[in-house]
């Protein structure tokens, strides 16, 4: 409520601020709870299990890789991007 005095906002304004800022904790608890549940239930999901490229290791196809080579992969820039 101080916030939106501030801003000089009224309290119509406020519903909408408060019905939209529920709604979003709402669907993030939502994300986090129900994610953590398919994580452990359905996909069986642990730190234990190995990634491929640590389990079948052999030199040449399945090899594990740095992670700034990674972050340089995915944080590429794409020709879609650009003007």
């Amino acid at each position: 409520m101080a916030f939106f005095i501030i801003l000089g906002g009224n309290f119509t304004d406020m519903n909408a601020l408060l019905i939209t800022t529920v709604a979003f904790l709402g669907y993030l608890i939502a994300y986090r709870t129900y994610g953590r549940f398919l994580g452990h239930r359905l996909f069986k999901l642990s730190s234990e299990n190995l990634m491929p490229s640590d389990a079948y290791n052999d030199g040449v196809d399945f090899v594990p890789t740095k992670r700034n080579i990674i972050s340089a992969i995915i944080l590429r820039p794409s020709p879609d991007w650009v003007p």
